[in-house]
């Protein structure tokens, strides 16, 4: 965790790979899906997202078989922003969508504001945005982040004022 907060990736690549087979080892299902969720993170930061989808989908398997939703749903929401990323925008709406109703299953607001936040970049048209910003909005006030509120209506203007 160290070296990738460094931004040393190759480190951060050799140690996470390490620690991986160590927390197989050990039966360590939590651990070894962290590790496998950290890998797919840096695969995505170069570019190498058929590598990063493969450490998401092993690391969400992990989480299911360890009933860890909140880990499940940030690799469902990350394999969005891989499908984003690469423009299949219609992917990215699904698994987003996926992961938001994990979120909400959890009440994890944070996650559900910030998942609206992605739907709204993605948006087919500017009544979807603004339905998925006014969501964005009210999980954020809804926990006090009213600078995340903020964001959006600095990165959407108007849009997220409505």
């Amino acid at each position: 965790n160290l070296a990738m907060a460094r931004s040393d990736h190759a480190l951060a690549l050799q140690r996470y790979e390490e620690a991986v087979v160590l927390h197989r080892r050990a039966e360590d299902y939590q651990g070894e899906a962290n590790c496998t969720k950290n890998l797919g993170n840096i695969a995505k930061l170069r570019d190498d997202y058929q590598t990063a989808c493969r450490h998401y989908e092993e690391a969400a398997r992990l989480y299911r078989q360890i009933g860890d939703v909140l880990g499940g749903a940030n690799c469902i929401r990350d394999l969005g922003e891989v499908a984003r990323d690469l423009s299949n925008h219609n992917e990215a709406r699904q698994r987003f969508t996926q992961a938001l109703a994990m979120y909400e299953r959890i009440s994890q607001r944070f996650s559900v504001g910030a998942t609206h936040r992605m739907l709204a970049r993605i948006a087919r048209n500017e009544a979807e945005k603004r339905a998925h910003l006014r969501a964005a909005r009210e999980a954020w006030i809804a926990i006090q982040r009213l600078d995340l509120v903020q964001d959006l209506k600095d990165e959407f203007g108007r849009s997220a004022s409505l």
